[in-house]
């Protein structure tokens, strides 16, 4: 089927931040006469049930193997990540994993990103019932906007996805991450591949406009959660992208019962529409000595300022007084 993704130098964009710190840790620890710094990556898959029900064992295993492969084969050498945001929210980062991975010398990294939680809503009218009088009204100035173009949006899963589809939403991607992330890295026949293999996760939130598709965004549906990944238009509406990418889907959990959008990292503009600050967590083996030591005063200092900048960024929530927003 071809590439799934651009190869060649180092992607920019969706490469994820764990991927370009390890390249910074990688080009440090040879400045400093290491060589070689292999990393190993462990992840799941959106569907949180598998993550749930396997998640303890699976990590465990993963774990005491990757610890076991740094200390005998890449002594020096070695660096292994273990995401545990995918067994948050039904179990946490609960203390036996923390202190499994501590006991095997891990380090722990947390972060942030941006969620909408499902407090019962009925529709999205409810939710907005609990956000402030100008927050509601900002909102719906927004997404009256987004559509007053004659603009219909369509959610597409399954059999909907079909290559036509395909075409249109990659034409989107490239429009946009030419301009602006600089590179596109994923190939058309990568979404080929996730449309025959993962159709039923996968949903489609697509903008058409004088019969032709215009605008998209892509997430994938776990049992939990909706997860946001990236977008793309070939015509500027205003608000568009906030209808696609954040308001649709707070619409389709609502619809689904779904718990939560996920909507990832970086955007503090989210915040206003109900996306709050939600601390993630990674756990990092760093076997050469010199190279641990000085990731772990770091890591001290990162998760301190995670810890601050969450605390603060909660104060702009855009919900009512009266309304019981539990903590992340």
């Amino acid at each position: 089927m071809g590439r799934l993704c651009e190869s060649p130098g180092r992607r920019r964009h969706g490469e994820g931040r764990t991927r370009r710190r390890l390249w910074t840790a990688d080009d440090r620890f040879e400045r400093y006469g290491g060589r070689g710094l292999q990393s190993f990556h462990f992840a799941c898959l959106p569907d949180g049930s598998r993550a749930i029900q396997f998640g303890r064992s699976a990590y465990r295993l993963a774990a005491s193997a990757c610890a076991r492969a740094n200390r005998r084969r890449h002594v020096g050498r070695g660096c292994a990540v273990l995401p545990q945001k995918p067994l948050a929210r039904r179990i946490r980062f609960r203390p036996w994993l923390g202190r499994r991975l501590g006991d095997l010398g891990y380090l722990q990294r947390t972060d942030q990103q941006f969620h909408w939680e499902n407090r019962g809503f009925a529709n999205f009218d409810e939710f907005l019932g609990a956000l402030t009088a100008r927050k509601r009204k900002t909102i719906r100035r927004e997404r009256h906007d987004a559509l007053a173009n004659g603009i219909s949006v369509h959610w597409l899963t399954g059999n909907d996805l079909t290559e036509e589809i395909w075409d249109a939403f990659f034409q989107f991607y490239m429009e946009t991450g030419s301009r602006k992330w600089g590179r596109p890295y994923l190939t058309r026949p990568f979404y080929s591949l996730v449309g025959q293999s993962m159709r039923q996760h996968i949903v489609l939130i697509m903008a058409k406009r004088a019969g032709r598709w215009i605008a998209g965004a892509i997430n994938f549906r776990g049992s939990h959660s909706l997860f946001g990944r990236h977008w793309g238009a070939i015509e500027h509406h205003p608000f568009l992208h906030f209808e696609l990418c954040y308001y649709q889907a707070i619409d389709y959990a609502i619809t689904h019962k779904l718990p939560r959008v996920e909507a990832g990292a970086q955007g503090e503009h989210k915040i206003a529409r109900g996306y709050m600050p939600s601390t993630t967590y990674s756990a990092h083996y760093i076997a050469d000595p010199a190279l641990r030591r000085g990731i772990a005063e770091y890591l001290a200092r990162e998760r301190a300022y995670v810890a601050a900048a969450g605390a603060e960024l909660a104060t702009f929530a855009p919900f009512r007084k009266n309304f019981v927003l539990e903590p992340d």
